[in-house]
């Protein structure tokens, strides 16, 4: 989620209820899956990421994507139902800052994927970019204060 939802803002996008992906999910035609398989044809058709934002690295976004891949395929994994098929299909994500961080840290194929010391810098900077924006007293805290 580090990844995906790299600040603040984007974690507060993933709190919405309509059309937000916020677990590991799939569907065809499906708005609320993670990976959406729109109808097409033959030609055209493809795979939506969904829960990556325009804030997202895309350069990690695919990494991370690519090391989820290899990790299924090589386990010989076969995919979770569709939300088409069960509604509560799917792994919620953390969706608060530093619950997402530690998670990202102790991942495993994640640290074998990216590296283990890229994962603990990258999750070094996002804890203390989490503290800085706790320091922060928004004008809307200060107006309360006064």
């Amino acid at each position: 989620m580090p990844i995906f939802a790299p600040n603040h803002n984007a974690l507060r996008r993933l709190s919405g209820t309509v059309n937000v992906a916020t677990r590991a999910s799939w569907g065809y035609e499906d708005r609320d899956a993670c990976l959406r398989v729109p109808e097409s044809d033959a030609r055209n058709l493809r795979i939506e990421h969904r829960l990556a934002g325009a804030d997202a690295n895309p350069y990690l976004v695919l990494a991370a994507i690519l090391v989820g891949l290899e990790q299924g395929l090589l386990a010989g994994r076969e995919p979770i139902a569709s939300l088409n098929e069960d509604r509560d299909s799917g792994i919620d994500f953390p969706l608060e800052m530093l619950e997402a961080v530690q998670s990202m840290q102790g991942h495993t194929p994640l640290r074998e994927g990216l590296g283990a010391e890229f994962v603990e810098v990258y999750c070094e900077n996002k804890r203390q970019d989490h503290l800085a924006f706790m320091q922060d007293i928004s004008a809307r805290e200060y107006r309360w204060f006064l």
